[in-house]
């Protein structure tokens, strides 16, 4: 099994705005900055990664790819990093290198409702019994993050505001021990505080 972001989200859920106020920078003048800002964007990507990680969620929308080697005995295929927001192709390799695709309301329904996103065989459908390639050959590409509900969209908006302190709460830690830190790389550990918030929220089996 495999997952690989394939667009990134286009917004983070903490604005460089929030994070100044969080790390209290000084950004009175005209216009308003501060000479860490891009530091600063760059730490705001860093801990939403972490957090992301930690958690196994995705927070902001963002489009992925997940590999299968086989077919589930089950009518249904789980999909990682909830929320799930929709299917955008299930294609899958034969032993010859020709490529197949399921199609959705018509092989499968899409479930966005569970803890974790599904593609559920529709009644009297069966997964395909062809001899597969041997490696990777179940290709899924979905739309994961909290769906926006308003026009234009706004992917930060509903990003639950537990996940947005414990991503401050990072930044702030990342921001103060910038000589242990190598930008846009996962640190081992994470803000005590952080990990309190985001715990009870991790994506789970249950």
């Amino acid at each position: 099994m495999k997952i690989t972001q394939i667009t990134p989200p286009t917004v983070e859920p903490v604005t460089l705005a929030e994070a100044r106020d969080h790390l209290k920078l000084d950004t009175s003048g005209s216009p308003a900055s501060h000479p860490d800002d891009d530091l600063v964007e760059s730490l705001i990507s860093a801990a939403r990664d972490r957090a992301e990680s930690y958690t196994r969620r995705t927070f902001c929308q963002a489009t992925w790819e997940f590999y299968l080697d086989r077919f589930p005995a089950e009518n249904y295929i789980e999909i990682p990093r909830p929320p799930l927001i929709s299917i955008t192709s299930l294609k899958y390799t034969l032993w010859d290198g020709s490529e197949e695709s399921l199609t959705e309301n018509t092989d499968f329904v899409v479930d966005t409702v569970s803890h974790y996103g599904r593609i559920v065989l529709e009644y009297s459908k069966t997964w395909p019994t062809h001899t597969l390639h041997p490696s990777n050959p179940i290709k899924i590409r979905f739309v994961a993050g909290y769906a926006s509900t308003s026009s234009p969209a706004d992917y930060r908006e509903n990003v639950p505001k537990v996940f947005k302190q414990a991503i401050l709460l990072i930044v702030g830690h990342l921001y103060n021990h910038r000589e242990d830190t190598i930008v846009g790389v996962n640190m081992m550990s994470i803000p005590k505080g952080a990990e309190w918030l985001m715990d009870g929220k991790r994506a789970i089996k249950i």
